[in-house]
């Protein structure tokens, strides 16, 4: 969401991340988080008029979180944002709590970049990348309704934060804030800031009622005055969002202001946009006058040239003097050309459908579209098969036929080229049940992918009426025992369940699957679970040493927030009408956060690299004086001091023995990205964008005629929305190691495809080489998409790296010719940790020891992928006899060590 952003819950009752959608999202939802009639606050007198509802903050034992992102501050000393929020505290928490914060990522956060608490006694306190607070109040909170705002701020040397509690109606927005009650200042500072999260903690009790968040980079834009607005300056309210040529790009709404940016609902100002930068063709309505809500909407907007461009808005008229406004990038690209091509033929053939068409273009590139429905909408059929057209123009694709399907019908198009399948696989399949005679039985499959289709089988024979996610029997009997499976499918493929038996009879229960032995770090979930057969119904009840657990009756026991006390032995007893079952013992071992700093020097096959040491140092602020130090003979140190815009495509690296090393915590590298092209260099600490064109990367290690990236060390990176790669290694590169680096992107508006693609190693499957790279401790983050690295040739060593990347097609791909040894990474709620890609030449290998897989999901999502466990044996003595000496990190300690300290800005470039 664009800043300022204010937030009056204005929405109807329910669990905050349901109705708050699309605006609130991620983390868990549950009524812990609840917009309520009841929590709708009044505000101070001199403060705006509370609008809407309220949220109700109600911990009952599990942690929950609501997420708002909001337009990315990033890390530049002086900088500041300011949330402020009404709070009312109804009963106070049984222990002190986190209530809100502000972080750089989307996930959980035991210790936020800032966060607000609260104390069994009513005190407010904040904390500064720590679980508990480093100031709080002197005095508890009273009665009734007070503003809370807290305040994040970049500065030399470690951030700060500050609290206020009902600062004076004076100071509402005013151009500083008066002086704060206290701060508190730590390390581990981000590279910028993106989310606030309202949070509810594992322990239960208390009630707070919150509204009327603000969020803004000024005391005035989160501290408003309530009398009335007076105009000073115009926002972009909506857009503009990225489009295509010549064609209506979505409608961009200005919004007239106050300072603190406060909507002015004043009608008849001229409101006129301009492009920047300046010489592409616009048409449309380019001056607009506000309406009764101050605002000016334009909606027929186009723009005749590819490229990144911003709108600068300006008033005219009375608004003269207001500061004008500038919006985010956005990109007009030309639009995907579609045809639809003559079909043919289809035949059908037992297990497929045979479709044949044609266009009088050969070797031109053909999707083959399926739809249960001959009327839906282009944007819901799927794509079942592509291929090219021969050299007469005509092409042959075979759609798989499924029991489940009644009727299919198929399309041929051209104009795009996405291969991206999406069959449907089975999350949790139907499990085997035991009912007494008369009591009702209901298998159940949860699926994934879309336009699904069931069908349920009976010892394999269709039941042509039973066509959902479950089957239900309602009295079962003798008669109804069987084996039972489900088809799942849609127009793509299908996907046959495993068989669950049915059995009618009275037993008791008995163990299939026993909990197994955990290991985590302090403040990490753990998860045992259970699988028991007998007649039902079951219950379940769960044991610490010999202790019943109040509540855990279900087949799996979550721990939130493990603390070293919850260490122990646990068990099950598993309980029906006709006797009992005990699992084994599992035994639950809680290790402490770590502590010490890790060990970041550096490991892999760069090692030996030394860069610009003993060589003299320059310090640089501007383009020029980057390229031109790159340029120099011999060996240097190259400091880094702020952002950098890059206008060329690359600054080239071009001479040996160069430490590129950004200084504090805003050096950056905006617009282009580094080329190496030669030996014996070191890039740290530098935050990376590259964004001037399609095929930008962050850093490109790979061959120019100046000579070959070879002995390259990236470390302490961080690489965000690069538009081609992040850091792609091609051309015969060799010898390099990635370590400690962050990598993310920006959300993508639906309908867009743009190319979050990561780490390449070897452009095609022509580009031979040997490519000895080690990737680790990097952070791969929020919308990274594909190539976690996707390896060709290379002799690749992934370890201690972490993947939270949800909504990805895989992570680790092994192809030609190459071997792949990956270690001690920790994957969350990812699909496809590692899979092998099949083109030409000798299958990839890959092994994979040591790994953890939490909520992961394997899915064949497109032609060529083949889904592998990780246990090819690697034939290279580089990765086996003759591999480099290494210290892996424990598995379990890998998402505090990466996320601490992955990125720039962080230890060991910059210290508490």
């Amino acid at each position: 969401m664009p800043l300022p952003y204010y937030e009056p819950f204005d929405y109807p009752e329910g669990r905050l991340n349901d109705v708050g959608a699309p605006q609130w999202s991620a983390g868990s939802t549950g009524f812990e988080l609840a917009v309520s009639n009841s929590a709708a606050l009044t505000a101070p007198g001199g403060y705006p008029v509370a609008q809407g509802r309220g949220v109700r903050r109600a911990p009952s034992g599990t942690a929950r979180r609501s997420v708002l992102a909001f337009q990315t501050v990033p890390a530049e000393d002086g900088r500041e944002i300011y949330v402020s929020l009404l709070l009312q505290v109804v009963a106070p928490p049984p222990g002190t709590q986190l209530v809100a914060f502000l972080d750089n990522n989307s996930t959980s956060q035991s210790s936020p970049q800032a966060g607000l608490f609260l104390t069994p006694d009513g005190r407010v306190g904040i904390g500064k990348k720590s679980s508990s607070p480093g100031f709080v109040t002197d005095t508890p909170l009273g009665p009734g309704v007070h503003l809370i705002v807290f305040r994040y701020r970049f500065q030399p040397g470690n951030d700060r934060v500050d609290l206020w509690v009902d600062p004076p109606a004076s100071s509402y927005e005013a151009a500083n804030p008066p002086t704060s009650l206290g701060f508190v200042t730590g390390g581990s500072d981000p590279a910028s800031l993106d989310f606030f999260q309202l949070y509810t903690t594992p322990q239960s009790g208390g009630i707070q009622f919150l509204d009327e968040l603000r969020l803004g980079r000024t005391w005035a834009e989160a501290v408003p005055f309530g009398g009335p607005p007076v105009p000073a300056r115009l926002g972009f309210l909506t857009g503009p969002a990225d489009g295509y040529t010549d064609r209506p790009l979505p409608p961009v709404i200005v919004q007239i202001q106050t300072a603190a940016g406060t909507a002015v609902a004043l009608e008849g100002v001229p409101v006129t946009l301009t492009l920047a930068p300046e010489g592409a063709a616009v048409s449309g309505t380019l001056t607009r006058v506000t309406d009764v809500n101050g605002r000016a909407t334009f909606d027929d907007l186009q723009i005749s040239t590819p490229g990144t461009w911003q709108w600068l808005a300006a008033a005219g008229g009375v608004g003269q003097n207001w500061s004008p406004a500038q919006s985010q990038p956005f990109t007009v690209r030309a639009p995907p050309a579609f045809a639809e091509l003559t079909l043919v033929l289809a035949e059908a053939e037992p297990d497929f459908i045979r479709v044949i068409g044609g266009s009088p273009v050969p070797g031109q590139f053909v999707q083959l579209l399926g739809s249960t429905d001959p009327t839906a909408p282009g944007t819901n059929w799927l794509l079942v098969n592509y291929g090219t057209t021969d050299p007469s123009g005509r092409i042959q694709l075979l759609a798989p036929r499924s029991p489940a399907l009644n009727q299919a019908y198929y399309r041929l198009r051209t104009g795009d080229s996405s291969t991206k399948l999406e069959p449907p696989s089975i999350g949790i399949a139907p499990h085997s049940l035991m009912v007494a005679p008369g009591e009702p039985a209901t298998f159940e499959v949860i699926a994934n992918g879309p336009r699904l289709h069931y069908l349920w089988l009976s010892n394999g024979v269709p039941l042509p009426a039973q066509t959902n996610a479950t089957l239900h029997i309602p009295g079962a009997a003798p008669v109804h025992e069987a084996e039972y499976q489900v088809i799942v499918a849609n127009v793509v493929n299908s996907v046959t369940s495993a068989p669950a038996r049915l059995r009618v009879t009275n037993t008791a229960p008995w163990i299939v699957t026993d909990p197994e032995d955990l290991a985590v770090t302090a403040g990490d979930t753990a998860l045992f679970t259970v699988s028991a057969l007998g007649t039902l119904p079951l219950t379940y009840q769960w044991y610490r040493n010999g202790t019943p657990l109040p509540g855990a009756t279900s087949t799996a026991l979550v721990i939130n927030e493990v603390r070293t006390n919850d260490a122990g032995s646990y068990q099950v007893r598993v309980e029906n009408r006709w006797g009992s079952a005990w699992s084994r013992p599992a035994t639950l071992t809680v290790t402490e956060v770590p502590t010490a700093p890790p060990v970041t020097n550096l490991m892999g096959f760069a090692a030996g690299v030394t860069g610009g040491t003993g060589g003299s140092v320059t310090n640089v602020t501007t383009f020029a004086q980057l390229r031109g130090a790159c340029r120099l003979a011999g060996p240097w140190i190259i400091r880094v001091h702020g952002p950098i815009v890059v206008t060329d495509d690359y600054c080239y690296i071009t001479q040996p023995n160069k430490t590129i090393v950004g200084v504090g915590t805003n050096a950056g590298i905006y617009g282009g990205g580094l080329r190496v092209a030669a030996t014996n260099i070191i890039i740290a600490n530098l935050f990376f964008n590259a964004t001037n064109h399609s095929n930008a990367d962050g850093i490109t290690i790979d061959t120019s005629s100046h000579g070959t990236g070879k002995y390259v060390w990236v470390d302490h990176c961080t690489f965000y929305d690069c538009r081609d790669g992040s850091l792609d290694i091609t051309k015969g590169a060799d010898y390099v190691t990635v370590s400690w680096c962050k990598f993310f992107y920006a959300p993508v508006p639906d309908g867009v495809v743009q190319h979050q693609f990561v780490n390449l190693i070897a452009s095609s499957d022509d580009d031979t080489g040997t490519y000895h790279v080690t990737f680790h401790h990097n952070w791969y983050g929020p919308y990274c998409r594909e190539r976690m690295p996707s390896v060709r040739f290379g002799r690749v060593h992934v370890f201690n790296n972490y993947y939270d990347c949800i909504g990805n097609n895989y992570c680790i791909r092994t192809r030609i010719n190459a071997e792949v040894l990956v270690e001690n990474n920790y994957f969350v709620g990812v699909q496809n940790p590692w899979e092998r890609y099949v083109t030409t030449g000798n299958p990839g290998r890959l092994l994979a020891r040591g790994n953890i897989t939490r909520d992961c999901s394997w899915r064949v999502w497109t032609r060529g992928v083949v889904l592998i466990d990780g246990t090819d044996e690697l034939t290279d003595p580089t990765l086996t006899t003759d591999l480099y000496p290494y210290t892996l990190t424990p598995t379990e300690h890998v998402p505090y060590y990466v996320k601490t300290y992955a990125g720039a800005g962080r230890y060991p470039y910059v210290t508490e």
